[in-house]
């Protein structure tokens, strides 16, 4: 056995990078009935591994596929920030929750299948990253990834630019605006004309 079949994989942040690509898809068969490839089978068996759980290698060869889906499923409700999805098995539940594209999770477990097994560990990987596993806030991304600090954006393209950031403010903000530029003119003219004057206001037309 390699260090990395006794131990699984070595880091939580390496694992939680592990299950970014598989809920992006990355080496999944992209055809219904296509097999898995060994290099797949082998991280996935690497990543649940522990002494203490007994391995059938062909029920577990058989389980990998479904539980693979069942993380893209479980990153695609996450992103959605609907409801709680849980890790549920054999008298063990997890709840996790997503707040402004940041995962939250609790939970703990006894001594299961493969199956859950793999699923612990997803848990366990997913509260190790408790915060830093978020999905890009863009709206035509929603991408996971793991985030350094306050990072909001999975990569600088999804960021908004300098102009897209002034256009969102002056949409949330255009009434405060306009009105500290009407005072501030007000004060202006009031000044030059020396006294109190009445200043009409102009309203935008609309077609």
């Amino acid at each position: 056995m390699t260090v990395m079949r006794q131990r699984g994989f070595l880091t939580p942040k390496e694992r939680a990078q592990w299950l970014i690509q598989i809920a992006l898809g990355r080496g999944l068969p992209s055809r219904p009935g296509q097999r898995l490839s060994r290099k797949v089978e082998k991280e996935a068996r690497e990543f649940a591994w522990r002494p203490r759980y007994g391995e059938d290698p062909e029920e577990t060869r058989k389980a990998i596929p479904g539980e693979l889906m069942w993380v893209r499923l479980l990153f695609r409700d996450l992103r959605k920030e609907e409801g709680s999805p849980e890790i549920t098995l054999s008298g063990w539940s997890v709840s996790l929750w997503t707040h402004q594209g940041r995962l939250f999770i609790d939970g703990e477990m006894a001594d299961s299948p493969w199956g859950d097994a793999f699923r612990w560990r997803v848990y366990e990987t997913l509260k190790a990253m408790n915060g830093r596993l978020r999905f890009c806030r863009r709206a035509t991304c929603g991408r996971p990834f793991l985030a350094r600090k306050r990072q909001g954006y999975c990569q600088s393209k999804c960021a908004l630019t300098a102009s897209e950031r002034n256009r969102a403010y002056w949409r949330k903000s255009r009434e405060e605006i306009n009105r500290r530029r009407r005072t501030r003119y007000k004060t202006m003219r009031q000044r030059a004309h020396g006294g109190p004057l009445k200043i009409q206001v102009r309203h935008r037309r609309t077609a």
